[in-house]
């Protein structure tokens, strides 16, 4: 037997029910600093890695790590490691050119 439902009533379990929101707007505030933590190491080291030739520095990529656990909990210092990993593999990159246009600079001269 089919329950009617009658206009204007809501049946016990909507599908705004099932939705919970409360626990991604908790976590929202720690990975958005973090990706902030993560944005602003990757500066300082591109700037550091362009201006004075530093060739490991992915390993600085643990810091905000480190601040997110502590501070924002495990889904922010997850967010943080792999944000580092991708960062890192683009500043290894960005390394790689930078030095390749140094030893053409080098060798022209």
């Amino acid at each position: 037997m089919r329950r009617s439902i009658e206009p204007g009533h809501r049946p016990a379990h909507s599908m705004h029910d099932k939705l919970k929101f409360d626990p991604i707007r908790s976590e929202l505030h720690g990975v958005l600093m973090t990706l902030g933590l993560v944005a602003a190491l990757t500066a300082v080291l591109f700037a550091l890695v362009w201006e004075v030739g530093l060739a490991h520095g992915s390993v600085v990529y643990l810091i905000p790590v480190v601040i997110a656990a502590t501070r924002w909990g495990i889904v922010s210092a997850v967010v943080a490691a792999i944000c580092g990993v991708l960062a890192s593999a683009f500043s290894s990159i960005r390394r790689s050119t930078a030095s390749a246009s140094r030893i053409r600079r080098k060798s022209s001269t």
